[in-house]
């Protein structure tokens, strides 16, 4: 009898010890699953996508918004690596979670291809302006989804498939209404009830970050708020390859005024004397290329030197002068440090001192250019791209016009002094001014 109740009390502390090593092992399991999800909730919602009307969707698609200039860029980048980053969280980017999960905001990691996301550009036809898909495969579009058990909780998340209904992952991309660099994106199934009640009083949803982490990106009237504009950024460095400065219709140079440099010399010499004056100063001209921007490019080539425009007769002249040099990188401020060093060929009568002021003009400038960006895929040279940055370069120039100088004379002996204004605009050496 006391034998048979050992072994059943020795069986007892077998069956606890197993039973405590398994619950240690769903513990550690279960920590090790919280840490791959990134710490979700406990209950974790299920998301089913939302299913609009396909004709109440192409109705209302009317693209007010069109801007050829981000169209272009965006049909530049389109199937390439991008991370999307909100205002509201500088230093994080929308982030996948897997498929049929919501998008959410993280830290930034470079390289971390669940932040990295590829715009498909369908045919105008389908009615889809743009598909935002997280995989390079293309399969799985992001797309307007909703709570299985809420469905009036809307979120953006990653679709199960590509194979049905593509309204729900309809996109329109636009520039943000007063930050430059910035974008929002539009659903274009998900369309809500202005305030007025009026059956025409709607508006499309535009994508609207909701917090960090675990919190799901949703979706709001478009308030210019910081949570509902983005920075869209390709993956791929491209290459700033060339400057054209455009439009000579709405180019400007106004006239700020003189700079004067003066230099002197005196023949003591009974007999005329030919001599080359000097004119010499160091300027600073400002240099601004006031991009409008809309994506963000990573260029190579930023310290390359690019000509500015030139000022001809108080026109702006489109083509840089072949003669001035490349002084200037593509930044929004540079300052160019500019050696000035103008030669003025005269004959100066005997026995004569002579002042001379010389005259420059100073102009402020604006432009508008175009810079030219490409890439090649270097895994497949036939993968090139180009497009063109635009904006206004604004800048100071120090134009040498040929105005008539300030000349100051004195005679030596007879102390006579003569004031006048020659014109200079032939001289050269051989053809020196005679004073």
């Amino acid at each position: 009898m006391k034998k048979s109740i050992f072994t059943l009390f020795v069986a007892i502390i077998l069956i606890g010890m197993y039973s405590c090593s398994e619950s240690e092992q769903e513990l550690t399991d279960l920590g090790n699953q919280v840490l791959i999800t990134r710490a979700l909730p406990d209950t974790v919602p299920s998301y089913i996508p939302y299913i609009p009307n396909p004709d109440s969707v192409k109705k209302r698609n009317t693209r007010a918004n069109y801007d050829s200039n981000l169209s272009d860029i965006l049909y530049t980048i389109r199937e390439m690596p991008i991370t999307i980053e909100p205002r509201a969280y500088s230093g994080a980017q929308l982030t996948m979670n897997g498929v049929s999960q919501p998008i959410t905001v993280h830290a930034k990691y470079i390289g971390n291809y669940r932040q990295q996301f590829y715009i498909k550009i369908l045919p105008s036809v389908s009615g889809i302006p743009y598909l935002i898909y997280g995989t390079p495969a293309m399969n799985q579009p992001l797309a307007v989804g909703q709570r299985s058990d809420n469905p009036d909780n809307k979120i953006l998340f990653m679709s199960p498939d590509g194979t049905g209904s593509l309204y729900g992952a309809s996109w329109d991309i636009y520039r943000a209404t007063k930050n430059q660099g910035y974008l929002v994106i539009e659903s274009q199934s998900l369309i809500g009830q202005g305030d007025s009640g009026n059956w025409m009083d709607v508006f499309n949803y535009v994508w609207e970050t909701k917090g960090l982490s675990s919190t799901p990106v949703g979706y709001g009237k478009y308030q210019q708020k910081e949570t509902q504009e983005f920075i869209i950024t390709p993956c791929d460095t491209f290459t700033l390859r060339e400057i054209k400065y455009i439009n000579q219709y709405s180019a400007k140079a106004t006239f700020k005024g003189n700079y004067d440099i003066v230099s002197s010399y005196t023949n003591e010499a009974y007999s005329d004397d030919l001599t080359i004056m000097a004119f010499e100063s160091t300027v600073r001209e400002r240099s601004q290329y006031i991009e409008d921007k809309c994506v963000n490019f990573l260029l190579h080539g930023l310290n390359r030197k690019f000509k500015r425009p030139s000022v001809i007769n108080g026109e702006v002249n489109l083509l840089p002068s072949q003669n001035t040099d490349a002084t200037v990188t593509y930044s929004p401020s540079y300052t160019v440090v500019n050696p000035l060093s103008i030669s003025l060929p005269i004959t100066v009568p005997a026995r004569t001192k002579y002042e001379v002021t010389y005259h420059l003009k100073i102009y402020d400038v604006e432009v508008e250019y175009e810079a030219k960006i490409d890439y090649t895929n270097p895994k497949n040279e036939e993968d090139y791209r180009e497009t063109n940055l635009r904006g206004i370069w604004k800048g100071t120039l120090y134009v040498d016009e040929k105005i008539e100088p300030s000349i100051h004379e004195i005679k030596l002996d007879t102390k006579e002094v003569r004031i006048f204004h020659p014109n200079i605009k032939n001289v050269s050496k051989t053809n020196p001014l005679k004073l």
